[in-house]
């Protein structure tokens, strides 16, 4: 993985998928051979995530309207993310008529099952 250049980032991922593989082949007993014991994966070295502000936030309400097709759905499931504090990946399977009561959206958040 060093010869390819990788990002930290990227090779952690690689890596601890790597882990996950082998500690099932040990749980299974395919294997006793565990590297990870005297390697520990580098540091997570995550960015501040960046957040729009109240105007940007007032500019895209107003810019929906403008727009049609997936333009416009991909900016009213952002901005609905932005109110209602779904990821991506809860809206793909997001079922209106049995996730909202009484208008209120009643879900459970996948990543986190909250």
């Amino acid at each position: 993985m060093r010869a390819l250049d990788l990002s930290p980032g990227y090779t952690r991922i690689l890596l601890r998928h790597i882990r996950i593989v082998i500690n099932a082949a040990r749980k299974e007993g395919l294997t006793d051979y565990y590297p990870f014991t005297d390697f520990t994966l580098p540091e997570e070295q995550s960015k501040p995530k960046e957040y729009l502000s109240v105007d940007e936030v007032s500019k895209l309400e107003k810019l929906v309207h403008k727009l049609s097709g997936k333009p416009q759905a991909a900016v009213l499931y952002f901005l609905l993310g932005c109110y209602a504090g779904l990821r991506v990946s809860d809206w793909r399977t997001f079922n209106a008529k049995t996730a909202v009561k009484d208008g209120w959206i009643r879900t459970v958040a996948h990543k986190n099952k909250t």
